[in-house]
């Protein structure tokens, strides 16, 4: 038993003394620090967290910092937080925090759903906090809060997200009162604290100091964290320890120990293990140990605190602010002692070189390297290297050197190359070696070194008359050479060349190429021919048209340095404003944020799915299937939405009560209901926020306010938005947050509001106003109704008076005449003729007035107004006249409801025309037989069809028509409105048809 603990104790012996062994290869990093310049409220960073947001919190000796990559806001006293030494948070429910302070307990902190966080309780009470000194407040597994205090914890109990009981622990099943300074929750229900005792355990209901045999002198333990793993790690103020299967062990770092406190672990994964402490960040990961300190760009001098966010960047809090390593796909290639001057990266088929001002380097294990074989180049500064079998060609400021096993060869000015400061170098498909330089093209064709100058080949045929000169005294930079043996070459200012056998043609701006200031060129895995310019981005050239894509397209600059593609097909592009990568669809700029300084990236080539990179200052390189291509969503939230002039009500359904109680910080919840805001107050501010820390000034929005705008907005990179002179409605305003990669929130940040209309626009104003127009108009219709009814009977009255007293007195006094006439006439003797003709004249007018009289008695008489008083009226008179003549009567006569009234004029036109037209009939027509019909028509018309016919002898209307009786029809009938038309033949009788308009 004892020999095989001895072996594990070997093995893990051997295991840090190998995985230390490799901390001389460690590549460089690059962090990010934030300090007090950039926002951060003060230096000392002891404690870091993420919330569900993605905002990030710091907690210092001197207040606490939230940044959202975007800015810092910060709190002190001033700004509620009663005590400023922050020890550690713990995010409970969405917009809420507990932030643990070193001196009056908990401070709650909530984020209003448009509003700023602010304090709004202090957890102080006895009830619930042992001590208000806390060191550290986290929560386990099943929902249990637990609060490590000065002197000892405090646990708040939950079951089923409900808070049932508090217990408070400072005997510690006898140990006494104890300085708990944190807490970690390992596998089999076992709990470890970091004390000022040492490390306690507490198993089986029971707390029990278990680092007797290693901490003899029992040191406080400072910090304790158990691993996915379940090894636990602590640290007093100078050793570090691990205990493991039951057995403790001292960490040690290249066999000694490591003599300073380690006061934060994060875990990445299941297999890196990530350690702070005094000057440097350990890194344990598959069986090796890293060590990142100032020689490989760490310099703070203790980590405080360390945390992995949801993108997986390492933050680092420090004594002098907060530092943050990204998750990169970028890996940086450390320097050493070698200083950079006009680097370039060279590619050969097996290795990787750089080209330096003082010779050759080679990269192995994350460091640069002199090439040993070519020591002889050291005085030269190497810008390309052709590995031709045997010989070596190096590309240099001194000319071009041939170097091989038997023999080596300078070519420069003296014998015949254009320049000595020579660009690159080239072989064809058919052998010859292309060299470009300073002061023209040359090439090497079977041993013999010609230029454009002073030794051409004769049979060039050039396209245009300073093509020549631009090839035998400009300078020339790059070359590509293609499938068909087609050599690409760029010139400095004078445009692209192409050689195609004997043919040399050049493009210019005629040809679609307008920036002739050529930097970069590439040729890619589909024959299409990339140009980078100086001025003007980049152009694609498919063999007819050149495409351009600049800065409007996503290039982070429009000077390209270099160009490349990886197996992926993603096309990279060096600016001199970092990298950009494109996809076909999305672009990308990679700068400061993975680590790039400097801004020129000079060159860049992919070689075994690597893409490789130099600028002035680095040289590094990029693993395309690394984490940052993770498609982590970024979050959006609402940093403040104000009013211009005034402040959002908040609307919570549950708040903090005076008297605090757990579960109350579980249930604070916002009504979702839209925000009601005042007409006059119609200018509203969204200020929003994406978080996303893999290139933090690369989060992009896109928003729309439904109720008003039509579309969302254009990707832009502004996260606030002013909307003014809303008209009173309905709206929802949204937003979602785009990252570098494209990747959109998996929600927008909605609010609805409403705009109220003023009072007399609002709905039940309106209703008021439209209630009181219909009971004015109402009273007034009444009124004139009224005032209409009282006129009519008054009217109906004098209309009844007349009537009565024309028939009682006129009426009588003309029968009277009549009657005495006819005695005067019947009782008198008169001889004479003519006086007995006249007393008949008289009694005939006095007859005839009594009939007019009759008539307009029963027209002025109320009781006759309705249509069916005329028809009786009518007919008695149809038949009084025509049965006297022997003449048939046929009637067709439409009885109509009995409220049916025609004005008085209508009937009085009417029964004159019927009159006259029955008269007519029975004086002229000889006719047996008259048809007579009278009917209402109910249809659009609305109108009243009078028709007499009759068989008699007719007439010719020829002769008759202007009579008297035919023209007072008309003119009565036009009088009405009505029309009139009388058809008749001698022999074929008479018809009559009135049609008079009902109004």
């Amino acid at each position: 038993m004892k020999s095989h603990s001895f072996k594990k104790f070997l093995l893990l012996l051997l295991f840090f003394t190998f995985i230390t062994a490799t901390n001389a290869f460690c590549q460089k990093y690059f962090f990010k620090k934030y300090t007090e310049a950039d926002g951060l409220v003060q230096g000392t960073v002891r404690e870091i967290y993420q919330d569900s947001k993605g905002r990030m919190w710091f907690g210092t000796v001197d207040g606490l910092s939230i940044y959202d990559g975007s800015e810092f806001i910060n709190y002190q006293q001033e700004d509620g937080l009663t005590v400023p030494i922050v020890s550690g948070f713990l995010e409970i429910s969405d917009g809420v925090m507990l932030v643990a302070t070193l001196g009056n307990g908990i401070e709650v902190f909530l984020k209003k759903p448009y509003q700023k966080d602010s304090v709004i309780y202090t957890i102080k009470e006895k009830e619930y906090l042992i001590d208000p000194r806390v060191n550290q407040i986290k929560r386990d597994k099943y929902g249990n809060i637990w609060i490590c205090t000065e002197v000892g914890i405090t646990k708040w109990l939950f079951e089923n997200n409900s808070f049932t009981k508090v217990i408070h622990e400072t005997n510690f099943d006898g140990l006494g009162e104890l300085q708990v300074y944190n807490v970690s929750f390992g596998q089999n229900e076992k709990v470890y604290f970091a004390t000022g005792k040492g490390l306690l355990e507490y198993s089986n209901n029971q707390y029990r100091l278990i680092d007797k045999e290693i901490n003899k002198k029992h040191e406080p333990v400072f910090y304790v964290f158990i691993d996915s793993k379940n090894t636990v790690w602590f640290s007093t103020l100078s050793k570090f320890y691990f205990l493991k299967e039951n057995k403790f062990h001292e960490f040690n770092l290249q066999g000694k120990s490591l003599e300073a406190a380690v006061n934060a672990i994060s875990e990445r994964n299941e297999n890196e293990l990530i350690i702070g402490s005094l000057g440097k960040i350990i890194v344990i990961k598959d069986n090796r140990i890293e060590v990142i300190d100032e020689k490989n760009g760490y310099t703070e001098k203790a980590s405080l605190s360390l945390f992995l966010d949801r993108e997986d960047n390492l933050w680092v809090g420090s004594l002098e602010g907060v530092s943050r390593l990204n998750r990169s796909s970028f890996r940086f290639i450390n320097n050493g002692s070698v200083v950079l001057n006009n680097p370039q990266l060279i590619k050969t088929d097996k290795q990787i070189f750089l080209g330096n001002s003082n010779g050759l380097f080679q990269i192995r294990n994350f460091n640069l390297a002199r090439s040993a074989e070519f020591n002889q180049i050291e005085s030269f500064r190497v810008i390309d290297y052709l590995k031709e079998g045997h010989n070596n060609w190096f590309a240099t400021n001194k000319g071009v050197i041939l170097i091989n096993s038997e023999k080596k060869i300078i070519y420069n000015e003296l014998n015949s190359l254009p320049h000595n400061f020579v660009y690159s170098i080239a072989k064809d498909l058919t052998g010859i070696i292309w060299i470009l330089t300073q002061g023209g093209l040359a090439y090497i064709k079977n041993g013999v070194l010609y230029n454009f100058k002073t030794k051409s080949e004769s049979g060039w045929k050039f396209s245009d008359l300073n093509c020549q000169n631009i090839l035998s005294s400009t300078s020339i930079r790059k070359v590509v050479v293609d499938s068909q043996n087609t050599k690409w070459i760029t010139t400095w200012r004078d445009g692209l060349v192409r050689i195609r056998n004997d043919s040399i043609y050049r493009f210019t701006e005629k040809d679609g190429l307008k920036d002739l200031r050529i930097r970069s060129l590439y040729l890619d895995s589909h024959n299409n021919l990339w140009v980078g310019t100086r001025f003007n981005g980049v152009y694609k050239y498919d063999g007819t048209t050149f495409f351009n894509y600049s800065t409007k397209d996503g290039l982070s600059s429009n000077w390209i340095f270099s160009i490349s593609e990886d197996y992926k097909g993603n096309y990279w592009f060096c600016t001199s404003k970092g990298i950009c990568r494109y996809d076909g669809k999305n672009w990308i700029i990679f700068g400061a944020a993975d680590g790039i300084y400097g801004g020129e990236i000079l060159n860049c080539f992919s070689k075994d799915s690597i893409v490789w990179f130099n600028s002035w200052e680095q040289i590094f390189y990029y693993l395309p299937d690394a984490t940052d291509e993770q498609k982590i969503k970024p979050t959006v939230f609402f940093k403040q939405i104000s009013l211009l002039e005034d402040k959002l009500q908040t609307h919570e359904e549950n708040f903090l009560p005076y008297k605090f109680t757990p579960s109350q910080l579980l249930n604070i919840k916002f009504k979702s209901d839209p925000v009601e805001i005042n007409y006059s107050n119609n200018t509203i501010i969204f200020e929003f926020s994406g978080t996303s820390y893999v290139g933090e000034k690369q989060v992009y929005y896109i928003y729309k306010l439904d109720g008003f705008d039509k579309n969302w907005t254009e990707k832009a990179s502004r996260n606030y938005v002013t909307y003014t002179h809303l008209p009173p409605g309905n709206y929802t305003f949204s937003v979602y947050s785009i990252n570098r990669f494209g990747e959109r929130s998996e929600t927008p940040a909605t609010f609805s509001f409403t705009i109220l209309s003023p009072f007399w626009l609002r709905w039940w104003f309106l209703a008021s106003v439209i209630l009181l127009f219909i009971l004015l108009i109402s009273s007034i219709n009444y009124l004139v109704y009224k005032s209409k009814i009282k006129e009519a009977l008054r009217i109906e009255k004098i209309r009844s008076k007349i009537s009565t007293d024309l028939h009682d007195e006129i009426g009588t006094s003309l029968s009277s005449i009549a009657i005495f006439t006819e005695l005067v006439k019947r009782e008198g003797k008169f001889k004479d003729e003519k006086m007995k003709e006249k007393l008949e004249r008289i009694e005939n007018t006095a007859r005839e007035l009594v009939d007019k009289m009759s008539d307009i008695v029963w027209m002025i008489n109320p009781g006759n107004d309705t249509f069916n008083d005329a028809l009786l009226k009518m007919k008695d008179y149809a038949l009084n006249i025509l049965e006297s003549k022997n003449i048939d009567i046929a009637f067709d006569l439409d009885e109509v409801e009995k409220n049916f009234v025609l004005p008085m004029e209508l009937r009085r036109n009417l029964l004159l025309i019927f009159k006259e037209l029955i008269t007519n009939a029975a004086k002229y027509s000889n006719a047996s037989l008259v048809r007579i019909g009278l009917k209402v028509i109910n249809d659009d018309s609305h109108k009243i069809v009078l028709v007499v016919e009759d068989d008699g002898i007719g007439f010719d209307l020829n002769l008759t028509l202007n009579g008297n009786g035919i023209n007072n029809i008309r003119q009565r009938t036009k009088n009405i409105g009505g029309t009139c038309k009388i058809v008749s033949a001698k022999g074929q009788g008479t018809k009559a048809t009135v049609e008079i308009p009902i109004l």
